[in-house]
């Protein structure tokens, strides 16, 4: 924000706020002043038109476009949000979402952009108990799916909901969409370019709270209009976000920023997963927020988890593409702990197999990240396992390498007193 300066007449609010940018590559910054009063911004999209804010100041809210080139259109929303989530619909047009504290239903608000004119209409209220742990997701023809969640003052699945809820904006009209393969609370749907709605981890039926939430995956099909079970996540998580990796955009997408300390990126074109790297401590509440980037032909990631007090650190993620030459890292951090290691051999790679990553308080998961090691210190990430596992043993034998063994991931339906059962 920058002075208590009045702006023009019929703004939202009375600060004057200023856009900051930096690029990391170059260190180049700069800012813009806008033409937008907020005492507050709720939420923020980047849309293909420019960043969509909604702003909030007197008890009502305002949204603004502002172009790449710095314009600005405003209108305001006919309902109050707070804390408001925004899906992008199409190109022109983003769903303001949020659940209304005293009804516990679905509030929604569609914000069109034609020219240089945004128009705001509300859309009927999905009449269903929500708390705050279901997932909006755009659908391929400009519509909206509820995904999950549930109406119990307990986090975790206790219980959750497998159904979803679809509103199609042009009729105002929600009905029942397709059941997901399994109940989930705190997950993530994230549309994948073809359309279809990649949905991850949370808490399941099979991963409760108090066991670490579910890495299971599973994807819904625009052509059938199904959900089908799709290759699990390295280790599990809730809570957590997507964001593309910098200069793989439309191939890669890299999840984190949930309850587990680790970044698992996510190849779109082959369904693989792997590790691209990890950070020293993991939230409980998955308060941590991470910020990918390039600088120097290598990716990196800002990352701040809240631990009682902020502290921002920078993960260097290592190549998650075949064709892409690691640089040679002086010291080796994986935060694997009970990983399974296997020395190089001629010109074989070291190899750092499972283990566990920190998830929180005292919880930890069991991963099925692999990472290969070269003599010159290089270090790429490896497709997973088949299975999570911590405490495993690992040898070379013939060409290959037999993974013997460990603890696989804890679920209400096995825990045990260290965690997970055993595994062959």
């Amino acid at each position: 924000f920058a002075s208590k300066t009045k702006v023009e007449a019929g703004r939202c609010g009375v600060n004057p706020t200023l856009l900051r940018r930096w690029n990391p590559g170059t260190g180049a910054t700069n800012q813009t002043m806008l033409g937008i009063g907020a005492d507050g911004i709720g939420a923020q999209l980047a849309t293909p038109s420019g960043i969509l804010f909604v702003t909030f100041t007197n008890g009502e809210n305002c949204v603004a476009l502002v172009s790449p080139l710095g314009k600005v259109v405003t209108a305001k929303l006919t309902q109050r949000f707070v804390e408001p989530r925004l899906v992008l619909l199409s190109n022109n047009s983003v769903a303001v979402v949020e659940r209304a504290e005293n009804t516990r239903h679905i509030r929604v608000e569609l914000v069109r952009w034609r020219a240089s004119t945004l128009e705001a209409e509300a859309m009927p209220a999905l009449t269903i108990s929500y708390r705050n742990d279901f997932q909006p997701a755009a659908l391929p023809d400009g519509k909206l799916m509820i995904l999950g969640g549930s109406d119990s003052q307990y986090r975790g699945c206790s219980p959750c909901r497998a159904e979803t809820q679809v509103l199609d904006p042009k009729i105002k009209t929600w009905s029942a969409g397709p059941a997901m393969l399994e109940p989930r609370s705190e997950h993530l749907a994230t549309r994948l370019p073809d359309g279809s709605i990649l949905v991850t981890g949370g808490w399941t039926p099979n991963h409760g709270w108090g066991h670490g939430p579910s890495r299971s995956v599973e994807r819904w099909n625009p052509v059938t209009n199904k959900f089908e079970a799709v290759a699990p996540m390295p280790s599990g998580t809730a809570r957590h976000r997507a964001l593309s990796v910098p200069g793989e955009e439309g191939k890669t997408l890299l999840f984190g920023g949930g309850n587990n300390s680790s970044l698992h990126a996510y190849d779109i074109r082959t369904g693989e997963w792997r590790t691209a790297g990890a950070t020293w401590q993991g939230s409980e509440e998955g308060k941590c927020r991470f910020i990918p980037f390039r600088m120097a032909g290598n990716a990196y990631a800002w990352n701040a988890c809240d631990y009682g007090k902020e502290a921002w650190e920078v993960i260097a993620l290592r190549p998650v593409l075949p064709t892409a030459t690691p640089p040679p890292e002086k010291f080796q951090v994986t935060y694997q702990s009970s990983a399974a290691q296997v020395p190089a051999r001629g010109n074989q790679p070291a190899l750092v197999i499972g283990g566990s990553f920190h998830a929180g308080m005292n919880s930890y998961l069991a991963t099925s990240a692999a990472l290969a090691v070269d003599a010159n210190g290089a270090a790429r990430s490896l497709p997973s396992l088949n299975d999570a596992r911590h405490g495993a043993m690992a040898l070379r034998v013939g060409a290959g390498v037999l993974v013997m063994g460990g603890r696989g991931e804890d679920s209400d339906k096995t825990a045990r007193d260290y965690g997970g059962p055993p595994l062959s």
